[in-house]
């Protein structure tokens, strides 16, 4: 479960604003009624979160912004992102209710995990020590992490529950074998494979120092390369690219991957041969092919396992319009905005 809140400071804000006094509940407050329960225009509100997406359109241009938040025309345009929001919620609203009518449940421990782990990881983004957390929500007048989490907790529980909702409306999706074997024949264009290698590199960069003196202390490299020794010690040892910590592996590659000139000197090797020195904008590198893969097709036993996952995804989403479709057929929806 992936939480509304995911960096400390934007969960303080939104605390703040649930610390505020919501309005009455009367017919007058609400901007939607769903099946008997009603929408309040300070839940819109804080769903629209239209401080937030002001500071995020000021920081992209402030100019648009100001227009956007106090022109005609913007508060037009914010009215009618409004009525979109609010559709959003609508649709959470009957969600919410047909959870609440299979009597989907959250259990403590599925609660405590789910929490726990949120906490972690606003630790992690925002790189705070626990007490260093702490002193930040005692700063808002949240006392201990066990008070954060039952804050975070009610901003959230309904989201968890419908997410479990409809885990348990998907889950008995089920794919068999002539599905996908169907999908392979009539998508065997898709499972073409391109001729691959896959090499090590070497590369000595000419951005810090002068084109001779690079060429030179790669020459150096080559010498020993061919004077028999290992490839991945001396890419460890001397190689100024990104995947000099693995040895210089580059993994399998297929043409269009690489620079034209790193490409063309690649793809000419034998397996187990060894480059001259090849020059390219980033520098001189020196290159070993360790195998190599022909172009053909992709076999149905490779690719059974990324078709199932498509075709699951597939018909899970299906069915997942479907129940919402007939819940919103069903619904008593009453928009007031």
């Amino acid at each position: 479960m992936k939480f509304k809140i995911s960096l400390i400071f934007m969960a303080l804000l939104l605390m703040v604003n649930l610390s505020v006094q919501a309005k009455g509940n009367s017919d007058d407050d609400f901007v939607a009624i769903v099946n008997g329960e009603g929408i309040t225009e300070s839940e819109l509100n804080q769903f629209v979160n239209t401080q937030q997406l002001y500071g995020q359109l000021v920081q992209v241009n402030r100019e648009f912004a100001q227009l956007v938040f106090f022109s005609e025309e913007g508060k037009n345009l914010l009215n009618e992102y409004r009525k979109q929001k609010l559709d959003s919620l609508v649709d959470m609203k009957i969600l919410e209710i047909e959870a609440n009518n299979q009597e989907i449940t959250i259990s403590q421990g599925e609660k405590n995990k789910l929490l726990n782990k949120q906490v972690e990881s606003i630790k992690q983004q925002n790189k705070l020590t626990e007490e260093e957390l702490l002193k930040a929500l005692k700063s808002r007048g949240i006392n201990s992490l066990e008070e954060f989490k039952e804050i975070m907790w009610k901003e959230n529980k309904d989201e968890v529950l419908i997410q479990k909702l409809q885990q348990q409306v998907v889950d008995d999706v089920v794919i068999t074998e002539e599905e996908i074997e169907a999908y392979y024949e009539k998508n065997k264009s898709k499972f073409k494979r391109p001729a691959q290698i896959k090499a090590r590199h070497i590369l000595i960069k000419t951005d810090k120092k002068s084109d001779e003196e690079a060429k030179d202390k790669a020459q150096k490299v080559l010498n020993k390369l061919k004077d028999g020794a290992d490839f991945a010690k001396l890419a460890k040892e001397y190689s100024e690219g990104p995947s000099a910590k693995n040895g210089g592996d580059l993994g399998y590659f297929r043409k269009g991957q690489m620079v034209p000139e790193f490409e063309q000197a690649a793809f000419d090797l034998e397996v187990g041969e060894l480059s001259e020195l090849v020059k390219t904008e980033f520098g001189y590198h020196i290159i070993k092919v360790e195998n190599r893969k022909e172009a053909g097709t992709i076999s149905l036993e490779e690719a059974k396992g990324k078709i199932k996952n498509v075709l699951t995804q597939q018909a899970q989403q299906n069915k997942w319009n479907s129940f919402m479709k007939g819940l919103k057929e069903e619904a008593k929806i009453d928009i007031k905005l």
